[in-house]
């Protein structure tokens, strides 16, 4: 997605405390039939976003033209996590045709051209946020085809997210808990917790347990983060740090599932209840309705707290009931929403295939 400049959370949290609202009478009485039918219904829904990835994934956009694979949907990070989308439509419909758009990019001197622009033109610009999404990527592609053939570019992302991670203090690391877009230090956590459970890298786990233990449980933050400053209709970033900060404890403290549920519900307010947005003030806001579900289903899957995943299921129908917020033929912003919002989506969608007990992800493939 386009770059605006970064910016640190909004200093208005007192407002934002009044944004959080008790469950609405719209929802409020869903339950487990809320659950049921988005079950039901969600693979349709993956179907439906999928259509604006297929179209700027096969673009060749000016910004990352000197990258050999991931030269759509305006720029690289967008192009990764539009691959990663196509590779997750295949694993939930088995429709061939999603690889194939992905292979028609896809080459053993392409990923060492690949590779080299990893490492030279983009090794700042898309670290952590874009090399995260690497991860999210190759993961998938190995556990739905048995490939591993970009299993270099992962190795490289890793690298350099660590890179970005050791070169700041603790301190600073702290603040990158804080900013609501790209350079976001729990969003990068997350994805190398994940892919160290894929790789069973335990070195790799031992890092992110230490990150974890010196930024994200940091009580200061409880203070400087609530997250009730997440739920605000008039928020103008893409992701929500605060929930973004316990999903990424949720994932990765490794202590006994009682501890970190207590951790976690002492963090969020029992009546919490996060309303879609409606009425988007800016182009990267027009993501919240994905990427703060996104958060959400991370908190359900560490304390099995329901209310979790009905707000999830609402606010996840909510946006896929609007393509006007990701829809290129809907949209009045067109491409500027249209070549990243559903993509975000379809990840929010596709964690709930997964089965996951505490520090242990079952595949997509084994349900529950």
């Amino acid at each position: 997605m386009r770059r605006p400049g970064a910016r640190l959370i909004p200093t208005m949290v007192s407002a934002c405390l009044l944004a959080a609202t008790v469950q609405p009478a719209a929802f409020a009485d869903d339950g487990a039939g809320s659950w049921g039918r988005f079950v039901s219904n969600r693979t349709a829904m993956l179907e439906e976003l999928i259509a604006p990835v297929e179209h700027c994934f096969a673009q060749n956009d000016a910004l990352d033209g000197g990258s050999a694979m991931f030269d759509g949907c305006y720029d690289w990070h967008s192009a990764v996590h539009a691959a990663y989308s196509l590779h997750a439509l295949y694993r939930e419909t088995g429709d061939t045709r999603y690889l194939e758009i992905f292979e028609s990019k896809n080459s053993p001197e392409r990923v060492a051209a690949e590779l080299q622009h990893m490492r030279t033109t983009i090794r700042q610009r898309e670290s952590p946020y874009g090399f995260s999404w690497m991860l999210a990527l190759v993961k998938e592609r190995e556990q739905v085809t048995g490939r591993h053939d970009l299993r270099p570019l992962a190795d490289e992302a890793v690298a350099r997210i660590r890179e970005t991670i050791d070169s700041v203090s603790p301190e600073t690391a702290r603040q990158l808990v804080l900013i609501p877009s790209y350079p976001n230090v729990s969003w990068a956590l997350i994805h190398l917790q994940l892919w160290g459970e894929h790789t069973r890298d335990a070195e790799l786990l031992g890092f992110v347990q230490e990150q974890a233990r010196e930024i994200l449980l940091d009580p200061e933050l409880d203070a400087l983060c609530p997250v009730e400053a997440d739920t605000a209709q008039d928020y103008p970033e893409f992701l929500p740090p605060c929930l973004m900060r316990l999903a990424a404890v949720a994932q990765i403290w490794d202590v006994d599932r009682r501890t970190l549920a207590g951790w976690l519900e002492q963090r969020v307010p029992a009546d919490l209840w996060i309303e879609p947005v409606v009425e988007p003030v800016s182009i990267h806001a027009h993501g919240l309705n994905f990427s703060r579900p996104y958060a959400l289903w991370h908190l359900w899957e560490a304390t099995r707290n329901t209310r979790y995943r009905d707000n999830y299921t609402a606010l996840v129908t909510y946006q896929v009931e609007h393509p006007e917020f990701w829809s290129l033929e809907d949209s009045d912003h067109g491409y500027d929403v249209s070549h990243w919002v559903a993509q975000f989506g379809i990840r929010a969608i596709s964690q709930s295939y997964r089965r996951r007990t505490h520090n242990e992800i079952v595949p997509p493939g084994s349900r529950s």
